[in-house]
């Protein structure tokens, strides 16, 4: 069944901290395009305690950091809370529904800006309790991007994405990296109770709750789906305000060139809200099935789908129900996590727990092939198709991506 491969995701962040346990023992042995020498970042607070034994020798001077930036720009990055008033939510201290957004974008100074970390402090905490994670090290795993810095002058194509259900917005920090350092303000939404934790400024967590049940093994209903969607609906809404009045955002919101992709369930959810709000010109899909209703409909507008090997055959339908341009491509060798940041983490840990980073699941595609790969796709389609300019990338087999096959065009 389609479920097996694509339809929800494999719990990415639960076993991000036991790649980070297993690969982190290696950390001051090992250098990898991703490990980076250096001073670490202070912690932001108190130490949890921890049963996991002795810290590990180097660690205090090494850190982990997401690959490399493929584009031409330096990053900033900010994190807001969005409150939707017109969806209720008993759980939520004012009553209505609140989500955590990050944006990434192309920044036009990081001089005098910090590093930012990978995910926020608390929920760095409670992973590294959870996992019995000696030494800070997932409070230290550091991104390419600096917080608050100056966003670069002019106004920028935005594309929101939604991860996978059970995932953070932190999961594909590095294709939300990448895509930022094309020139692209990139806006990553947390679901609240469907990813594993979400910390809101005030320093409230929100754990993962949504109920599993015989009829939906994995969390999945009809209803997150409708909720996610309204997340994405919600969420572009919001930019014109954000547009006018954030210190940071202010005039550089090109509201005419919105887009959205997803992984997985987010996938899906990017389609649907497509559907649904003629505001995102253009998406993505990253592995993800697609459910009613855009299922059955299909879509007017440009969409792309990147896949594995194993998932063509169950897209066919909707491939034909598209009725606008599309591109639909296989990434060799992956499977589903190879389209998040799990690739180049099990990189490292496949060096010293190669049945752990199996479990992982990203193929044995080459992680830096995979995250080039599906960076540059990203960037050629919603260029090409919210900015107006053509890539050269996208008619044809590229020997740049050797990787990359495509399956099947139009446009």
């Amino acid at each position: 069944a389609i479920f097996s491969f694509a339809s929800l995701n494999f719990r990415f962040s639960r076993k991000l901290a036991g790649l980070l346990m297993a690969g982190l023992l290696l950390v001051a042995a090992v250098a990898t395009w991703f490990i980076a020498s250096g001073p670490a970042p202070r912690a932001t607070g108190p130490a949890p305690p921890t049963r996991a034994g002795t810290a590990l020798p180097g660690t205090r001077t090494v850190s982990l950091r997401t690959p490399p930036l493929t584009g031409r720009f330096p990053v900033g990055t900010m994190s807001l809370r969005l409150t939707d008033r017109s969806r209720r939510d008993p759980s939520s201290p004012s009553g209505v529904r609140e989500l955590m957004v990050q944006f990434w974008y192309p920044a036009q100074s990081t001089r005098g800006h910090a590093v930012a970390p990978y995910m926020p402090a608390q929920v760095a905490q409670l992973v590294e309790r959870y996992y019995r994670i000696p030494d800070h090290l997932v409070e230290r795993l550091r991104t390419r991007a600096y917080t608050d810095a100056p966003i670069t002058p002019g106004r920028h194509a935005v594309l929101l994405y939604s991860p996978g259900l059970g995932d953070m917005r932190s999961d594909d920090t590095a294709l939300e990296e990448n895509l930022a350092s094309d020139g692209f303000v990139v806006v990553a939404i947390d679901h609240t109770h469907e990813a594993q934790w979400v910390q809101f400024p005030d320093g409230r967590i929100v754990p993962w709750s949504v109920p599993y049940t015989s009829s939906s093994p994995h969390g999945f209903t009809p209803e997150v789906a409708r909720r996610r969607v309204k997340d994405l609906q919600f969420v572009v809404a919001e930019l014109s305000m954000l547009d006018r009045g954030n210190p940071v955002l202010r005039g550089a919101l090109d509201l005419a060139r919105v887009g959205a992709f997803g992984f997985s369930l987010g996938g899906s959810t990017a389609a649907n809200a497509m559907k649904t709000d003629p505001e995102i010109r253009a998406g993505a899909d990253l592995d993800g099935a697609i459910h009613d209703p855009v299922l059955g409909s299909g879509l007017s507008r440009p969409f792309m789908i990147m896949l594995d090997p194993r998932a063509f055959v169950y897209f066919r339908p909707f491939v034909r129900r598209l009725t606008g341009p599309y591109l639909v491509l296989q990434l060799d060798a992956s499977r589903h996590d190879a389209f998040t940041d799990g690739v180049w983490l099990s990189v490292l840990v496949r060096l010293v727990a190669p049945r752990l980073a199996a479990a992982l699941a990203p193929g044995s595609v080459n992680a830096s092939a995979a995250v080039g790969a599906e960076s540059a796709y990203l960037d050629a389609f919603f260029e090409t198709y919210l900015d107006g300019r053509p890539s050269s990338l996208l008619p044809g087999q590229s020997r740049t991506h050797p990787v990359v096959k495509v399956l099947a065009r139009r446009g």
